[in-house]
């Protein structure tokens, strides 16, 4: 240790060991006006280093390590207990600690670190080597938060960048608790399962290989999911775009989006019903089975039915199928739009099972017209052995438009090929 008020110059390197009766004693030099110029290797342990200008040093502490300077910080640190490095320009550091770690810099941060809990603070740009924590992660950055090595995270994270993005990116992290992000552009990926609330002034990205639940503020959202996929509080103004890999697509909270949406589930179950929903642009799903509701708000082009439609099952080989759920912007009734995979050229088509329990839940007679509103005398619903058939009469084929106005409320079936 040193007295108060004197200070330690070395112009070239510094080798420092302390023990007492063989086992490791303090190493502190804790004055502000110490300069130790060349590489410092110490040894001991609780360590104490303190210098007015930069630091290059290598610690080794069987207790924990506080390193301050008043410049640039190289830090290669060991420990059993805690360790806190500060910078007053860019800090370099490689820690491996039992405890927890600090690390504040007023530059640019880079950092490979394996410890509890991770604290990290940068005045600058922020990049994550190696990071193992059985804790959990915290990180404020004034510019980008991105990585160069996985990132994984036992406990909660919580990332944040003043004026840049977070793009934390690559295959191999694990975040196994909640993961709070904010930043400008917002990309994550995980292969745990992913919680996350992000709030973003670009585009959000998250993908995982297992399930994925998110609660967003954005401009737009793209969701890739292993599993099943969960949206909580969801405030776009512009596109949503979520992908599952037959997981099913579901919500806790409402979801609000400006621009078109897409969901695709493969052959799971897409089932967003919250009305408080609110879908703007056209909204595309490709599922097995789906419900969706929305409040969306008339554009030039069409957004989403103001009532709930419920979208067909569809089984065996007729799975997945492609549906589109629009908005009249005339009638403010729903439209469906359906991708079956009968030939065009049919004269009769069964209707999927959950479009059939709609419209024989209708009351009255069920009017067939024509997208000019005018009767379709060439098409019939006749409820046969196979349940209700759209089909054309003498031998024609069915139009690719059909509308049916019933007391549920009115759909436009657009029949098409399947891709």
């Amino acid at each position: 240790s040193q007295t108060t008020g004197t200070q330690v110059v070395v112009s070239g390197h510094t080798a420092l060991a302390a023990s007492n009766n063989g086992m490791p004693a303090d190493v502190l030099l804790s004055n502000t006006g110490n300069r130790l110029a060349g590489n410092v290797t110490t040894t001991g342990r609780d360590v104490v280093l303190k210098v007015s200008g930069a630091l290059s040093a290598n610690v080794t502490a069987q207790g924990n390590a506080t390193l301050t300077a008043g410049g640039a910080m190289t830090a290669d640190v060991g420990a059993t207990g805690n360790v806190s490095l500060t910078a007053g320009e860019a800090l370099v550091a490689d820690v491996v600690a039992a405890g927890n770690v600090s690390l504040s810099s007023a530059g640019n941060l880079s950092f490979s670190v394996t410890a509890h809990d991770l604290t990290a603070s940068s005045g600058g740009a922020t990049m994550l080597g190696t990071t193992r924590l059985s804790g959990s992660l915290d990180v404020t950055s004034m510019g980008d938060v991105t990585q160069t090595q996985p990132v994984n995270v036992e406990g909660a994270s919580s990332i944040k960048s003043i004026s840049g993005d977070v793009m934390l990116n690559n295959a191999a992290n694990t975040f196994v608790g909640l993961i709070t992000v904010q930043g400008q552009d917002v990309s994550l990926s995980s292969t745990t399962p992913m919680v996350a609330d992000v709030i973003a002034s670009g585009d959000v990205t998250l993908r995982s290989s297992s399930n994925v639940t998110a609660s967003t503020s954005a401009h737009s959202l793209t969701i890739t999911s292993g599993g099943a996929a969960v949206l909580g509080n969801t405030v776009l103004s512009g596109q949503l775009s979520l992908t599952t890999q037959g997981g099913s697509i579901t919500q806790t909270a409402p979801v609000q989006v400006a621009g078109a949406s897409q969901f695709n589930a493969g052959t799971g179950q897409v089932m967003l019903t919250n009305v408080n929903n609110s879908f703007v642009g056209a909204v595309t799903v490709v599922a097995g089975t789906s419900s969706i509701l929305g409040n969306g708000v008339a554009q030039p082009n069409e957004s989403l039915a103001t009532q709930l439609v419920l979208t067909p099952r569809l089984s065996g080989v007729q799975a997945p199928y492609t549906i589109t759920v629009v908005k009249d912007l005339g009638s403010g009734q729903g439209i469906v739009h359906l991708a079956l995979k009968q030939m065009l050229n049919q004269s009769a088509i069964v209707l999927p099972e959950q479009i059939q329990e709609w419209l024989k839940a209708a009351t009255g007679d069920i009017q067939i017209l024509d997208v000019q509103g005018e009767p379709l005398a060439n098409v019939q619903l006749v409820d046969g052995e196979s349940g209700l058939v759209l089909q054309a009469v003498s031998g024609q084929r069915l139009p690719p438009e059909i509308g049916l106005i019933t007391s549920q409320g009115n759909l436009l079936l657009r029949v098409v090929q399947a891709q």
